[in-house]
């Protein structure tokens, strides 16, 4: 079986996958397919197992090996307000506790597909006084994989009442510069979480309502290429939803909704699925193997057990590609195949090969 137009090693198309050094197979008669059923594909440890075997015209059967093929994971830096304000219900609990519980469903979920890291603003450490009420200078949990027991044991519980100010703008510099220490090859996200105006200005000791904290996300954005995810929690009938708004766009990833950018969690409900609906636009689909498939003409890709065909670019419908200038060690999924994915659907893969 020949796929129509895969690209090659060095992104140009052509009209068939190529081999791993970019060179184009050629098409198969499938005519000479053994008439012995076609090896069957299982899954160790969450890695699919590819059959991979010799040509026809060689006198061995069909070799198996395992190959794990690993999403990549974003890192993502979950910025929270630790501000005073988050001491007041939502509910019949706590802004603070709303935001614990909502974290703590984020970790639940994806925690394996995101490497997540933690920081609060203002610090952990502050009180609140006219001195330091401002101050953010930490990232408390680093990013890393695996990352959500550490961050629920750093974070402080949903009965703890939050001391400071809202330093805003600090909060999202300081976890852009984190997040710049990291591969850049690798997704990078900011999710801000708050519920109130920017009440420090750039001077952190200095108690200000802070009307650009949309420029410097902006800057973040365009300059940094790290977006952010703006999420009000509580701003419904608020009267700083419109810088809000202006912060959402700016960061690159506004809600796709058509009265608002940032992304909404007026209740626990819906803090939740504001959660789960920027999780889901930041995870990749792309996927790394541990070497290339010996025959990309036979190389097949199933999500949630359907069978996807081979598209040249995922600009052209459902299916799956070889990613241009990676000598076929990546692939990504298209369309409703991402979609799928990205909901947390299981994928194989197989190397079919002509048995001898």
């Amino acid at each position: 079986m020949t796929l129509p137009g895969a690209s090659t090693g060095t992104g140009t198309s052509t009209g068939e996958p190529t081999t791993g050094d970019g060179t184009a197979t050629a098409g198969e008669d499938t005519s000479a397919v053994s008439s012995e059923p076609p090896p069957t594909s299982t899954t160790t440890g969450g890695g699919a197992k590819f059959d991979v075997g010799a040509r026809a015209d060689a006198a061995g059967p069909c070799e198996e090996f395992d190959v794990t093929p690993m999403p990549q994971r974003p890192n993502v830096a979950l910025v929270l307000d630790y501000s005073s304000s988050m001491q007041q219900s939502l509910g019949d609990k706590t802004r603070w506790a709303v935001l614990w519980e909502a974290v703590d469903f984020l970790i639940d979920g994806w925690d394996a597909q995101l490497n997540l890291g933690m920081m609060l603003f203002p610090d952990l450490d502050i009180s609140m006084n006219a001195t330091n009420s401002c101050v953010t200078e930490d990232f408390e949990v680093p990013v890393a994989p695996m990352n959500g027991a550490d961050i629920l044991a750093v974070l402080p519980g949903p009965d703890h009442d939050p001391p400071g100010n809202t330093p805003t703008r600090a909060g999202v510099l300081v976890a852009a510069a984190h997040l710049e220490t990291l591969d850049p090859a690798i997704p990078r996200a900011i999710f801000l979480v708050t519920d109130g105006d920017a009440l420090c200005g750039p001077d952190q000791w200095e108690e200000l309502t802070d009307e650009g904290v949309d420029e410097v996300i902006g800057e973040i954005y365009t300059q940094r290429n790290i977006p952010t995810y703006v999420i009000g929690l509580a701003a419904q009938g608020s009267s700083f939803i419109a810088h809000l708004n202006e912060m959402g766009l700016a960061g690159g990833r506004p809600d796709p909704a058509a009265d608002h950018d940032y992304y909404p969690g007026d209740d626990q409900a819906s803090l939740q699925a504001a959660f789960e609906q920027v999780v889901i636009d930041v995870i990749t689909c792309t996927l790394d193997l541990e070497e290339a498939p010996p025959d990309p003409t036979l190389f097949k890709v199933s999500v949630d057990g359907v069978e996807y065909t081979f598209v040249p670019d995922c600009g052209q419908g459902d299916g799956w590609t070889f990613v241009p200038d990676t000598m076929n060690q990546q692939i990504e999924l298209c369309g409703v195949a991402c979609t799928a994915f990205k909901a947390g659907a299981s994928f194989h893969a197989k190397q079919y090969c002509l048995n001898g």
